[in-house]
């Protein structure tokens, strides 16, 4: 007998597209875009890479040669299924509910009925962990205690400069997927071109960071709405920066309670007061703010 039918479903993606003559001389997201916006799509316009099918409530997101859909209905995500095959080739993942696991974009997402969990693939994790040779060190409860100065030691030799740039790699990948790191990731990032031996230190405690914290992830718990209240908070520590005596803009924006992007970047100007490192951290982050009000009210 033929196995009984799937839960009902709340999403799809696809891996692995055939590509055909179209996709390979004009580019496979042109053409999905293409496809999309003529079977009836509206496109996001501060958001390019996100759709609209509001006869049916399936909002998609296309990057590169490959789309997610969402959907309250199986109805829905099948007639889009149908109209895309009509045009392309593709292998389609099943059609998920809840519970349920998908890897997008190197992470592993877990669906469940109190929110989405979002956890990086732990492989860049053990990286950095196994380059800087922590592999038996204790953990520490911060990421980071010092910044850079200017009598940071001398610099590093060619060897562990390689080591060093490599697990700064493995960290800003981990950056995406740990706001806890942003600072600290921010801070080792300075050193990519000429590292010193504080800056090897510095890294290293970041590493011993991580031991104890391997399970942390990002949670966005499930609600009855998205559209607000939206919430930002900045900061920003002037002249922090005691090389550049540039200041660091930080902030994080919330909806609903919920964070969902935050900041920790080095200002592009150097701040000749308080208030002027202020106002441009805040001027960064509700500059964002603004673009998330706009993608929440297009869906």
């Amino acid at each position: 007998p033929p196995p009984p039918p799937p839960p009902p479903p709340l999403f799809f993606s696809t891996h692995k597209p055939a590509y055909d003559i179209p996709l390979r001389l004009v580019g496979s997201e042109m053409c999905i875009r293409d496809s999309a916006i003529e079977m009836g799509a509206e496109r996001c316009l501060v958001q390019p890479s996100m759709y609209f099918f509001r006869k049916h409530g399936v909002k998609m997101e296309i990057h590169q040669d490959d789309f997610r859909a969402i959907c309250a209905s199986r109805d829905g995500l099948e007639e889009l299924k149908d109209g895309i095959s009509l045009r392309f080739v593709f292998k389609y993942s099943v059609i998920m509910g809840i519970p349920s696991h998908y890897r997008h974009m190197n992470c592993d997402r877990y669906v469940t009925h109190d929110g989405i969990f979002i956890i990086a693939d732990e492989k860049y994790q053990n990286d950095a962990i196994n380059k800087l040779g922590l592999c038996r060190a204790n953990p520490v409860a911060t990421p980071i205690t010092t910044t850079r100065s200017p009598d940071d030691g001398p610099e590093l030799d060619a060897h562990d400069t390689h080591v060093y740039r490599s697990v700064v790699g493995s960290l800003r990948y981990l950056r995406a997927f740990r706001p806890d790191l942003g600072f600290a990731v921010k801070e080792l990032s300075h050193g990519l071109k000429t590292p010193t031996e504080q800056d090897w230190l510095r890294a290293k405690r970041v590493g011993r960071y991580l031991l104890g914290t391997p399970q942390t992830c990002i949670f966005f718990p499930r609600g009855s709405q998205v559209h607000g209240p939206i919430t930002a908070t900045s900061d920003s520590d002037w002249a922090g920066d005691s090389v550049s005596r540039k200041s660091t803009s930080s902030g994080v924006i919330e909806v609903c309670g919920c964070m969902v992007y935050d900041l920790a970047s080095s200002q592009s100007i150097i701040a000749t007061s308080s208030g002027e490192a202020e106002f441009y951290a805040g001027a960064a982050v509700v500059s964002e703010a603004l673009q998330l009000r706009e993608i929440l009210c297009f869906f």
